[in-house]
């Protein structure tokens, strides 16, 4: 028991010294760009306002609240990382909370570390269908908010067996933390506060009123969240969510990967008389519910996004840990696919090595500072889309000029690919209507006449055998970078292994 209760630990610290190492690597990019500034009611993170002090971060997160989304508990961490404190102690957080879920995952499938071979199962199933890009914004938006809220199922489970009433201050702090989880993510608190509903209407008698005050208070925050200013006004906007879309159906029953394998597992138990699907639905009910309701909440909104799914794969990947001890319980049949499954991830994982070293690597801003006026020619580091979900990438270049437009407003960065720089050669033509180039798998280039004040862009969406799915248009205003001959615009294109979409003038 001891040796293995080691390897397990020794399994534990390698995957944190991995997570340590890419929160550590990962280039900041995006959204990472913005948090490290004030939230002004007025402009948001339009005017580059800096931080003066720790205690800003506070109004900086009511503003935020009131105008871009309601992730109180996230957001907060977000600004204290981003806007105050060095990557390295953002690596060394990060690492322990990763390696706390993988720990959950046991704790909720009534396992331990006693079992090695359980403990490299769960590492390899977060990593499968867990696993996040390193940068502050999404591992603390989707792994935190993750931790925050299983630990949070934990702690009531806990009080419901033991029977045993917190003292005051614990149970101060519980509805503190009740309400927190309730203010993390929607992913999560949504499709738990809908399985909480309908748990509460079958089994009502046999919640007790500690974990009936901890579900209320979770309510409260999910609302505070849901029907925040901020969410309702971003909620409003046309390109945060339309709406249904077949488009956005396929793309988060696709994300929902973890999902698919807990089902096999469950057809694999049944087909081996070892459960009745009686038996797994009442043994998972929470997490049926939980996905149910998680679907449905995000087939509403319309929010493509694959991580809109995070909280449907956590209760997934739950469901397919629960299985395993049935499934295997002397691990002799299982301990091939165990090991070229581990194989597997750990050759992915050092792809994922080389792609984020790669991104490290590509020194846009040594490129902008020998400019003489602040124009970059870059591609974003194109990588598989099988990896895409582990390996933050600059897909603005494209982004970073955010940060250097904020720190040097005299000399502003501009970027466009490399292929512009053959439209400016006259290597490439552009007709009288404009002409689309694309710049690697995730970016288009638009280039028409300096004379026209505005362009259409028509994105199609297609299935990888062709069969078009929908069609939507971008009026474009706001050009990237303008010359005597050309104006340009860089947009992005939503690639996957799903759909895949294609950008054209619109006639």
């Amino acid at each position: 028991m001891k040796k293995n209760k080691r390897i397990s630990w020794l399994l534990l610290t390698g995957f944190a010294l991995f997570v340590f190492w890419l929160s550590l690597r990962t280039i900041a990019r995006g959204d990472d760009l913005l948090y490290c500034h004030f939230f002004s009611p007025k402009t948001g993170f339009l005017v580059p306002i800096p931080f003066h002090n720790i205690f800003e971060i506070f109004p900086s997160l009511f503003n935020h609240y009131m105008g871009q989304n309601g992730r109180i508990t996230p957001h907060f961490f977000i600004f204290l990382f981003d806007g105050f404190l060095p990557r390295w102690v953002y690596a060394l957080a990060n690492a322990p909370v990763f390696v706390l879920v993988v720990w959950m995952l046991l704790k909720m499938a009534k396992l331990s570390l006693r079992q090695w071979k359980y403990t490299l199962s769960a590492i390899v199933v977060f990593y499968v269908g867990l696993f996040v890009q390193m940068d502050p914004c999404m591992a603390i938006n989707y792994v935190w908010s993750a931790a925050m809220c299983v630990g949070l199922l934990l702690i009531m489970k806990h009080i419901n067996e033991q029977r045993t009433r917190p003292s005051v201050w614990q149970m101060l702090l519980l509805c503190v933390f009740a309400l927190l989880c309730g203010c993390s993510h929607e992913t999560f608190s949504v499709p738990l506060s809908g399985a909480m509903f309908f748990l509460l209407l079958r089994h009502h008698k046999q919640i007790n009123r500690t974990n009936l005050l901890l579900i209320l208070l979770f309510w409260l925050g999910t609302a505070l969240l849901v029907f925040a200013p901020g969410t309702l006004s971003r909620a409003a906007k046309s390109d945060v969510g339309g709406g249904f879309s077949v488009r956005g159906a396929i793309y988060l029953l696709a994300s929902a990967r973890m999902l698919y394998l807990a089902l096999i597992a469950w057809i694999l138990l049944v087909w081996k008389k070892q459960k009745t699907w009686k038996q797994l639905l009442r043994e998972n009910e929470l997490f049926i519910w939980a996905i149910v309701v998680g679907f449905l909440f995000s087939l509403f909104i319309g929010y493509q996004n694959s991580k809109q799914m995070y909280g449907v794969n956590t209760c997934a990947a739950a469901m397919l840990m629960r299985a395993l001890p049935a499934l295997a319980p002397k691990w002799r049949s299982r301990n091939v696919w165990l090991g070229v499954v581990s194989a597997l991830c750990l050759v992915h994982a050092g792809m994922v090595v080389y792609y984020v070293e790669k991104t490290a690597k590509q020194d846009v801003i040594a490129l902008y500072e020998q400019s003489e006026d602040g124009l970059v020619y870059a591609d974003v580091v194109d990588v598989p889309a099988f990896m895409a979900t582990h390996i933050s990438v600059p897909r603005e270049i494209f982004t970073i000029h955010q940060k250097i437009h904020f720190e040097q407003p005299d000399k502003p960065m501009r970027a466009l690919p490399r292929v512009a720089k053959d439209v400016k050669s006259g290597k490439i033509s552009v007709p009288a209507e404009g002409r689309v180039l694309t710049a690697g798998k995730q970016n288009y280039l638009v280039v028409v006449p300096a004379t026209a004040d505005s362009v259409e862009v028509e994105l199609t969406d297609r299935l990888p055998w062709g069969k078009e799915i929908g069609k939507s248009v971008r009026t474009i205003k706001d050009f990237t970078e303008s010359d005597s001959a050309y104006n340009y615009y860089v947009g992005e294109l939503w690639n996957h292994f799903v759909t895949s979409q294609t950008a054209a003038i619109r006639r």
